[in-house]
């Protein structure tokens, strides 16, 4: 993890969310995300909500890229959210997790959009 401050991820959502707003994003179509998206019957205006909706304390750690293509660092949020799934249960305050980077200096780019599979800590929040 690299050590980050509020103000550098408010720039960071910032950015997010200028990029949502005028649709310049593109989704990982990983298996994951896939399942995740079809589960809720997510569509591209409900990513961009689910970004425009993002705060600082949401926010859980930034990391270098992992990709041997890519140099840039990615972002991991995990908020919470109402959502409906493909049968109608209805899930409250359900957290998600959310990873993403910009690429071409402005594009967000959705690596990871599902539910968690580990434990996730937020970085401006206190322990519980």
């Amino acid at each position: 993890m690299i050590a980050t401050t509020t103000e550098e991820v408010e720039k960071v959502l910032i950015q997010a969310q200028a990029s949502v707003q005028e649709d310049n994003f593109s989704i990982s179509m990983r298996e994951k995300n896939k399942e995740f998206l079809q589960q809720f019957g997510l569509k591209r205006k409900d990513i961009k909500g689910i970004v425009q909706a993002l705060t600082n304390k949401d926010f859980c750690e930034k990391r270098k890229s992992i990709s041997k293509f890519r140099k840039e660092e990615v972002f991991i949020f995990a908020p919470t959210v109402d959502l409906v799934d493909n049968f109608g249960t209805k899930y409250k305050h359900l957290q998600v997790y959310l990873k993403f980077s910009f690429v071409e200096k402005s594009k967000l780019f959705v690596i990871s959009l599902h539910l968690p599979t580990e434990k996730l800590k937020y970085y401006f929040r206190k322990e519980e």
